[in-house]
């Protein structure tokens, strides 16, 4: 008998839970409720798995119960009635409180116990042509096992409409409410859902589970005792060796990419800086290799007269000047104009020295090696 759920590592710390039944759209029957709590069971204790992906095979995400499972359990007692209800409230139970992230592909339908799967992930994508409902109602049931899941995520209000209407809403309507978290066109659902694992593990690993229990608790204790909480868990972490390694600047995303034989790395975390002291190293106290050959080296300046522009404007010599007091002719005809009085760079006042020609303010400085020129700016900050 083929297995109506496939585990598989598509890539070192991440695991892909799949649902195998497509011929009837990943509809659950007791089998396949026991065998999606045991593999939840596994990945939750499983230290070298950091997020999860739960997919469906085939066309839908997950269309809720498997109708002939429903009807075989209506010649069922009392008791057995209680034991199959029990066992559909643990497969959603050990969705939410496993310490992985659980991050939903959704695509297709999700109706009934599909949407309280999406409900029970931390991150769910859709497909923007996805429908997602919980459609119990229009069965005669009620959707009482998801509902403490999917009131959860959407509110009184929200479950009210749908609870009752048992209508099916877009992958749009489930973002506005909160049920999904990113809709995508179908053929980028997997780039969407690739980027969401890549930002789950740049994250610590006990950091990660923490973070997802402050998440489920915080929002049902009273203010007051959830800071209390905060604060205690907060200092807890602070001082773990997780936090004391995260503090110093590092990451984990190293964990989850493939050795140079395929191997998966090990999980130290590496430094995305140097140093935390702002000292610098040889390297930051130089410039890159093609600015040390500055533009602005004085080789490579325009020359220069005496106070400082460019030769290029002072072409003409002092003794071409008219002397002080001569007349200058225009050409507009007759019309003169008299040269300004007073003293010239080259004939200064009486009773004043005369002025120091300004040289221009060097642009450009060796570096501490003395092997080439540093920018202005270069210089500024080293």
């Amino acid at each position: 008998m083929t297995s109506p759920l496939r585990v598989e590592r598509p890539r070192p710390g991440v695991a892909r839970v799949v649902l195998d039944r497509p011929d009837l759209r990943n509809a659950f029957d007791d089998v396949l409720i026991a065998r999606l709590t045991e593999a939840f069971e596994m990945l939750a204790a499983d230290d070298t798995v950091r997020a999860i992906v739960l997919a469906g095979e085939g066309r839908s995400f997950c269309a809720g119960a498997d109708l002939s499972w429903m009807k075989r359990m209506v010649s069922y007692g009392p008791e057995e009635n209680r034991r199959d209800a029990a066992a559909l409230a643990e497969m959603f139970r050990r969705i939410d409180t496993c310490p992985r992230p659980v991050v939903a592909r959704v695509q297709g339908a999700a109706l009934g116990g599909g949407a309280g799967l999406v409900a029970v992930c931390d991150v769910a994508v859709a497909a923007d042509d996805a429908l997602l409902g919980t459609t119990e109602v229009r069965l005669g049931i009620v959707p009482a096992v998801i509902s403490p899941f999917v009131v959860r995520k959407i509110g009184e209000s929200h479950a009210r409409r749908w609870f009752l209407t048992g209508e099916r809403f877009s992958a749009a309507e489930a973002l506005r409410a909160g049920l999904v978290h990113a809709v995508v066109p179908e053929a980028a659902l997997d780039a969407e859902v690739d980027r969401v694992v890549d930002a789950l593990l740049l994250g610590g690993p006990e950091a990660l589970a923490g973070s997802k229990g402050l998440a489920r608790r915080m929002g049902r204790l009273p203010l007051d005792e959830a800071a209390r909480g905060g604060d205690r868990k907060i200092s807890e972490r602070r001082a773990s060796p997780e936090g004391q390694e995260g503090d110093g600047g590092r990451s984990w995303s190293a964990a989850a990419r493939p050795g140079p034989s395929g191997a998966p790395r090990e999980r130290t975390p590496v430094s995305r800086s140097s140093s935390r002291t702002g000292a610098r190293s040889p390297s930051a106290s130089s410039p890159p290799a093609g600015l040390r050959a500055s533009r602005r080296s004085p080789s490579l300046r325009k020359p220069t007269s005496a106070r400082g522009t460019p030769a290029s404007r002072t072409s003409s010599s002092s003794s071409d000047r008219p002397p002080p007091g001569s007349r200058i002719s225009s050409s507009r005809g007759s019309s003169t104009r008299r040269a300004p009085r007073g003293p010239t760079p080259s004939t200064p006042a009486s009773g004043s020295s005369p002025r120091t020609p300004r040289s221009p303010a060097p642009s450009s400085t060796r570096d501490s090696s003395g092997s080439g020129l540093l920018p202005r700016r270069w210089r500024r900050w080293g």
